[in-house]
């Protein structure tokens, strides 16, 4: 029984500062990928950064995909940025490179070792 507004009735100056801050408040931790930064904005000039959650929901009633719905990204599109911020972030292809990579080479079987107590992987 939540009524939400977006975008928020905020003068666009202070939108602007407000969402400064929550960058700025995501940045100072180091998140990355999807996280949500909630904040508490008086009628007065004071904004408030109650928590930086770096994992948000993700089921059809949590805050995420309805903010991503209003920025035009539907759910799968929504799934697939995180997955490619992940696979890029860890170093991997994202969705683009892997399926160009794939057009051009046939699939290869990995391989695992193991040597002196330690694992390496190759293909």
């Amino acid at each position: 029984m939540t009524e939400y507004v977006s975008p928020p009735r905020l003068p666009a100056t202070r939108l602007r500062g407000v969402m400064n801050l929550a960058e700025r408040a995501a940045r100072a931790l180091g998140c990355t990928g999807a996280c949500r930064v909630d904040l508490l904005v008086t009628e007065g000039e004071n904004e408030y950064v109650l928590e930086v959650n770096t994992l948000p929901g993700m089921t059809p009633t949590s805050l995420l995909p309805k903010i991503a719905a209003e920025a035009g990204l539907d759910y799968p599109s929504l799934c697939e940025a995180i997955l490619d911020g992940a696979a890029l972030h860890a170093g991997l292809p994202g969705s683009e490179e892997r399926a160009m990579a794939s057009q051009r080479r046939a699939p290869q079987r990995s391989q695992v070792n193991v040597v002196e107590g330690t694992t390496s992987r190759s293909r």
